[in-house]
């Protein structure tokens, strides 16, 4: 590996098992984006929102592992080799720690950003309000952030996830697996056809949302397609 590699090894699967569960964790990532697109409640925006960064880290993670921080990535690799779902050992305090990791590699800064942002945000309007010791006792504090905050949050989400994405499969040590993992996401939104368990957001949520999703697949695929299949792409 070269030296931009050097904490973060790119592993090659001689199964689709570790792949289809980064396909999955797409999959709730922008379903998560779309729903907080489509709520008029900005206590589910939030919470939207940050769910939605959290399974992109997800889905990054899932396609390479971290050499250093060995015990929880020993974790999600043992889960993994289970043939298991990884999603319960990928702890929330350690995408901070994963995502540090990608961006000392190159990924833009600005997807660690609001990931912590979001995170806090999300934890502002889960635990909220807080409460603040002063002389006189105990008084609200409800002012860490704001719905102006969420908004500008909201409205840089989708260009920061396309920025991360593109370097992430630029980065990658096979460009055409971080293409081939996306497009077996937009089944799970897909119109019921059968019971096989693949449309499950469409049995969720409403036709808008899964609408605004499968655009956003279009678009992110488009992203790597033309990255990992560049020939593909010249006129």
């Amino acid at each position: 590996m070269s030296d931009r590699n050097k904490t973060v090894t790119i592993k090659i699967y001689d199964d689709r098992h570790r792949s289809n569960w980064a396909s999955i964790s797409f999959s709730r990532a922008v379903k998560f984006w779309a729903e907080s697109t489509a709520t008029d409640s900005n206590v589910y925006k939030a919470i939207a929102a940050y769910y939605s960064l959290f399974h992109f880290g997800s889905f990054f993670l899932l396609m390479c592992t971290v050499e250093g921080n060995r015990s929880p990535q020993a974790r999600i690799e043992r889960t993994i080799d289970s043939r298991s779902d990884p999603r319960r050992s990928i702890q929330h305090p350690y995408m901070e720690t994963f995502l540090t990791e990608l961006v000392s590699l190159g990924m833009p800064e600005q997807f660690l950003s609001a990931f912590r942002k979001c995170r806090e945000m999300r934890e502002f309007v889960n635990y909220g309000p807080d409460l603040l010791r002063e002389r006189s006792g105990l008084r609200v504090d409800n002012r860490k952030f704001t719905v102006d905050d969420l908004s500008d949050q909201l409205a840089r989400h989708e260009q920061l996830v396309k920025e991360a994405l593109a370097w992430f499969t630029k980065w990658h040590s096979e460009p055409d697996l971080v293409a081939s993992c996306i497009d077996r996401v937009s089944p799970y939104f897909a119109p019921h056809e059968d019971n096989d368990g693949l449309p499950f957001y469409r049995d969720w949520s409403d036709t808008g949302v899964c609408a605004t999703a499968e655009k956003l697949i279009r678009e992110l695929h488009e992203i790597a397609h033309q990255i990992a299949f560049p020939d593909s792409h010249k006129k």
